[in-house]
């Protein structure tokens, strides 16, 4: 029987290079791969199966090779890489090689003669190699970002052309010409693109850049922080000074900062810098005031895993793939943002000499976020802004003390929905219908409808709403998947696990996962919820379903009714599978824990459900609409007090809290801004994805029990969730029947209103 140095000798090669042909794990060249075929057929040879299996046995490595990883476009694009390999069971091999060929063509050497099961490359190599020849050859391969120059091979890439092309042309119809490019070596065909953008805008605008002068607005050169401030220095100092710099890379524009700083000039007044950048908006914005675009790095490191695990998997039949990337920057809104970053610090009217004081939720996800964003505004304004907090009910009753002696304790004060109306019609609000005007137009950023909801009053405009927040079903999305507990579930009530439509099956699944009722349960209850004096948020919600409401149009109370009566006992055997009879908090400790399957809850308070910080379930929640969808209007505004000295300062902060750039630092640091624009962009909506439910859900919602009657002033809507929420208390407390209550509440609800002048029907029971 031939051996393989029988068939290394009569072909005239080494023993390896017949284990390499036979095995196709490196490269062998086109006359080898002949004679050895020759000699394998003279020879009628068969390699020995046991040690072929072992030769052949799948490699888990995948090489990446990148020029380096301190930038953070491939340290970004490195992390997707390396998850969406992991999820794959394969391991992550890197190489960095700074950009040197030679380097890179070593690496490959060891790759196409190692236990490697495929390569992920960004390549410094503009043209073909033996090495690269080898390793296409050799096993599969994708590029990334920079094309090579090769045929038929797998690429991911941007498309920088087109992105080049929209900030040039927006900076040219906003009247900027004075734009200078700076790349790295136009070599690259990702940097090429870049410069091919640039022009074209020129061209486009009827401004084509004549060709003695492209050196005057195109900078291309290998990369070295030095060189790049020799270059820029000497740009700055010449005859032709630009008003923005535009640069290909984070790396080149904070080289151009570090510059432009040590010259004394002022960033986003003086001179801009604009850069495509990677998913990362808070660098845009707080980061030496560049403007930083928002390439989907991680995305395409996942995108690039996945194409060269289903080479590895099919390497024969499956199709090349090249894909380019769109940018997600919104290019068009670039001139409002350098206009943004140019602003001067707004002169106030009358110097004030105490800070501006603020009033704020302390329950408020976002307290920290607006911490931080005040101390910002300080720096910005030279207006110094103190922000306290309080809780929710503490709060309303200063607002009605301030409201009672016309007090100037705060001048800007955070309300909650409920309460502007009441708030505005006995004159502790100023009216600011004028922040909407322009180019603010707040109505046009929010849900249609939610500007009006939140700090609206009879046509008026008393706030800026600063948080937006709707009610969401939040489950346990491994349990509901898991199949076991689908199996049993579905045995039980013939029915599939799936989030709840309706609050009878919402309370059918909380009772299956109460282990009180269910010994097997794997969470020790079904739900959590929220009761606490004067926040009836979930008593709403089924009030609406079942069909119910607390008044009429006409001023009627409608509360003593069987849909009420349906509503609230429903309500009542949630309780049951909640962690005590009367649940006090909002039972979000609980989901984190893990301790309950799903809860109704603001999708204010998803952060904290799905913290990887502090969450026991992060990466298994799921979000639903609720039951029924009949959610509250639910959010809080910034207004300004009407005895304030200081109005003109105070409308100043809500101009520019209200700005698309703050909305999104807001949001970034913790806070849950209602601007539906910034939830487009992709690390936001990465961060949220909660919240295209939340905005969708948005029609669906009503408002709470204000009673608003053109020919009355505003009924005290604190009094009437008293009695709302007191309804469920004393059913339990003095265990009279659902009925009784309710009927007594409902009589109490009258004499309210017929103390303000609405008189009300004799009470019955509504069918």
């Amino acid at each position: 029987m031939a051996t393989v140095h029988d068939v290394a000798k009569l072909a005239n090669v080494s023993p390896s290079t017949v284990s390499k042909y036979v095995n196709k794990k490196g490269y062998v060249a086109p006359d080898t791969r002949k004679r050895l075929q020759s000699a394998i057929e003279q020879l009628n040879y068969h390699p020995n199966k046991a040690a072929r299996l072992l030769k052949t046995k799948a490699s888990d490595q995948i090489a990446v090779i990148l020029p380096n990883l301190t930038e953070k476009l491939y340290n970004t694009i490195f992390i997707g890489i390396s998850s969406r390999l992991q999820y794959a069971n394969y391991k992550a091999v890197v190489f960095t090689t700074n950009n040197f060929p030679e380097t890179e063509n070593d690496i490959l050497r060891a790759c196409s003669e190692g236990d490697y099961a495929g390569v992920i490359l960004c390549s410094c190599q503009t043209e073909r190699s033996d090495e690269l020849d080898n390793l296409i050859q050799s096993m599969p391969v994708v590029f990334l970002l920079r094309m090579p120059a090769y045929k038929d091979v797998n690429f991911i890439g941007f498309d920088h052309a087109a992105t080049m092309y929209a900030l040039t042309d927006a900076l040219l119809k906003a009247g900027i010409e004075d734009i200078l490019l700076y790349t790295e070596q136009d070599s690259y065909s990702c940097e090429k693109e870049c410069i091919t953008g640039f022009l074209a805008a020129f061209d486009r605008n009827g401004k084509p850049i004549p060709e003695d002068a492209l050196d005057r607005y195109i900078y291309s050169y290998p990369f070295s922080k030095e060189s790049t401030y020799r270059i820029v220095m000497r740009i700055l100092d010449g005859d032709h000074c630009p008003r923005v710099f535009l640069a290909s890379s984070r790396e080149i524009a904070d080289a151009i900062a570090e510059v432009v700083f040590l010259k004394g000039i002022a960033i986003g007044q003086d001179l801009y810098i604009v850069t495509l950048g990677e998913e990362s908006w808070y660098d845009s914005m707080f980061f030496d005031r560049m403007i930083s675009t928002f390439r989907p790095a991680h995305m395409l490191g996942e995108i690039a895993a996945k194409t060269l695990v289903t080479n590895i998997s099919s390497p024969v039949v499956v199709e090349k793939t090249y894909l380019k990337l769109k940018d997600e920057f919104p290019c068009e809104n670039l001139a409002s943002y350098l206009e943004n970053l140019g602003c001067k610090p707004p002169v106030s009217v009358k110097k004030k000499q105490q800070p501006l004081r603020i009033l704020f939720p302390s329950h408020e996800p976002g307290f920290d976020a607006m911490k931080c964003l005040v101390s910002q505004y300080a720096r910005h304004s030279g207006c110094d802004v103190v922000i306290e907090s309080c809780a929710y009910h503490d709060m309303y009753q200063i607002y009605k003390d301030m409201m009672q002696h016309q007090s100037s304790e705060y001048d800007i004060l955070a309300v909650d929905a409920l309460w502007t109306a009441y708030l505005a019609n006995g004159g502790l609000l100023m009216d600011v219908s004028d922040l909407n005007n322009g180019k603010t137009n707040l109505s046009e950023k929010m849900a249609p409808g939610f500007l009006d909801a939140v700090a609206g009053y009879k046509n008026k405009l008393y706030g800026y709403p600063f948080s937006y927040a709707t009610e969401l079903l939040f489950y346990r999305k491994d349990l509901f998947d898991d199949p076991a507990i689908r199996e049993d579930f579905k045995k039980k009530y013939k029915i599939e696990l799936a989030p709840p439509k309706d609050w009878f099956t919402f309370n059918l699944i909380a009772r299956y996962f109460t282990r009180e009722f269910n010994p097997d349960s794997p969470t020790e209850h079904g739900t959590a919820a929220l009761v606490v004096p004067t926040v009836a948020a979930d008593l709403y919600s089924r009030i609406w379903a079942y069909g119910g409401e607390v008044f009429d149009r006409s001023g009627n109370v409608n509360f003593y009714s069987e849909a009420t009566i349906k509503a609230y006992s429903n309500f009542a055997e949630t309780l049951s599978y909640t962690n005590s009879s009367l649940a006090t908090v909002s039972g979000l400790s609980h989901i984190i824990d893990g301790n309950v399957a799903m809860i109704v809850t603001f999708c204010s308070y998803a952060p904290e459900i799905v913290s990887r910080s502090y969450s026991s379930v992060a990466g298994r929640i799921g979000f639903a609409p609720i039951p029924a969808s009949n959610s509250i209007v639910c959010g809080w505004m910034l207004g300004v007090n009407r005895y304030t000295d200081y109005s003109e300062e105070a409308m100043e902060f809500l101009r520019w809290f209200s700005r698309d750039e703050t909305a999104m630092a807001y949001t970034i640091l913790g806070g849950n801004s209602p601007h539906t624009n910034i939830y487009s962009f992709p690390e936001i909506r990465k961060a949220c994805p909660w919240m295209k439910l939340a905005f969708h859900m948005f029609p669906s919602c009503k408002p709470r029990s204000s009673l608003l009657l053109d020919d009355l002033p505003p009924i005290d809507p604190m009094l009437v969730e008293t009695i709302i929420t007191d309804t469920i208390q004393n059913h339990f407390k003095t265990k009279e029947p659902i009925e009784a209550c309710i009927r007594q509440s409902h009589i109490n609800l009258c004499k309210i209103l017929e103390n303000n002048g609405v008189a009300q029907k004799p009470i019955s029971l509504l069918t």
